[in-house]
């Protein structure tokens, strides 16, 4: 009896024993698949945020952080190339892969350095997304890449010491080249044509612009045989003064006329007459402000009447209020406007307008055109002496 009670007791245990087992195995099963679960979370989590960096360090570029939807990088390529080409397939091709691992949410990528701010746009009817370069949508069909890359590096062209030693240009410098300082002694002056007077029995022809300032003054043969610029008279030959001034920054003696540039004028020489341009090469914070309010605004009306304004030193001014047109010239600060339609693309800067940051951001996102390798007062000068000949 105590063994037949013995018995059922230890297979009772054993049988008890088994049941623990099973469920021990049962609760560790269950807290392995719950460690995986949350073990693969915490992997998901992380791959996520390692992927953007992923995606752009893949394509050559440096990232950088990330500020909820902005992302900051210092991206291998500039918009453009340093030989004006294209790099958009760069950049779609980065944010081809980088919209995989995104959230649906709008992104800004950000490059502080290069100025560069691309949003990527999701959710957009009919598109997966759209991308938009410094908020500009066709940026790529809008904007110029050589002039992009020129407006980094554009300067002014070389500068040659020389003196003005004419008593009229030393009467002028001493009064900011107004032609006030010299009316007493060149008289009264035949008009010629529209910018220029004739003085001194046809020997100096002056153009004054509209503030009263001589924007030219050119040299011609019976003036007389006083020095113009130092060591350098109506007689003196071109191959006398290349050896005065060997660099000319203009022309040559073959071309038939040697420019030079000192830091107050522009000086041409071509053997039978001496043209001299001013000229100011200075920030041009005020044209910097008014072409931002007319970018942002669209007002033709005010951008054309408060430049005109402020700069009244022009060559040329036209403006007509229906058809939205504007036209004016400012040879010896480097612009020329010719807009049509309220097209701000007809603003035209050359090289020896001194860029700011606002020009700067202007042409690079192609709101306004650049002449990076043509200097107005030089172009200015070539239809002068081009409408003198004829």
């Amino acid at each position: 009896m105590n063994k037949s009670v013995g018995g059922r007791f230890i297979v009772a245990m054993i049988i008890l024993l088994l049941i623990l087992l099973v469920l021990i195995l049962l609760l560790l099963k269950s807290v392995q698949e719950n460690n995986e679960i949350d073990g693969n979370n915490v992997n998901i989590i992380s791959e996520e945020q390692a992927s953007v960096k992923d995606v752009i360090e893949d394509h050559g570029s440096t990232y950088l952080d990330q500020e909820d939807d902005k992302i900051y990088i210092d991206f291998a390529n500039d918009l453009y190339a340093q030989d004006g080409s294209s790099n958009e397939r760069y950049f779609e091709g980065l944010i081809s892969d980088l919209v995989k691992v995104l959230d649906d949410r709008d992104y800004y990528l950000i490059d502080k350095k290069k100025s560069i701010n691309i949003t990527i746009l999701q959710n957009i009817d009919g598109e997966e997304y759209k991308i938009l370069y410094n908020d500009l949508e066709g940026f790529y069909g809008r904007t110029d890449g050589k002039a992009y890359v020129a407006v980094d590096t554009m300067i002014n062209v070389p500068a040659t010491p020389m003196y003005l030693a004419d008593p009229l240009l030393v009467r002028l410098l001493s009064d900011g080249f107004f032609f006030r300082a010299i009316s007493d002694r060149v008289g009264q002056g035949e008009k010629i044509n529209d910018l220029y007077t004739s003085y001194l029995n046809d020997t100096l022809e002056i153009k004054v612009g509209g503030n009263g300032a001589i924007k030219n003054i050119v040299y011609k043969k019976g003036y007389g045989d006083d020095y113009i610029t130092n060591n350098i008279t109506l007689n003196t030959t071109l191959q006398e003064i290349l050896e005065i001034y060997p660099e000319p920054t203009f022309g040559s003696v073959d071309k038939g006329y040697l420019g030079y540039r000192n830091s107050r004028v522009y000086a041409y020489y071509y053997g039978d007459e001496i043209s001299l341009h001013a000229y100011g090469y200075d920030t041009n914070l005020d044209f910097e402000n008014l072409l931002e309010d007319y970018i942002e605004t669209g007002d033709l009306d005010a951008f054309a009447d408060d430049l005109v304004t402020t700069w009244t030193g022009y060559d040329y001014y036209n403006y007509n209020e229906e058809e939205k047109s504007f036209q004016v010239i400012y040879p010896g600060r480097g612009v020329k406007i010719d807009i049509r339609n309220n097209d701000s693309t007809g603003i035209t800067l050359y090289s020896n307008y001194k860029i700011g940051n606002t020009t700067k951001r202007c042409v690079k996102n192609g709101f306004i055109s650049l002449r990076s390798d043509e200097d107005l007062i030089d172009v200015v000068e070539s239809e002068r002496r081009k409408n003198t000949l004829e």
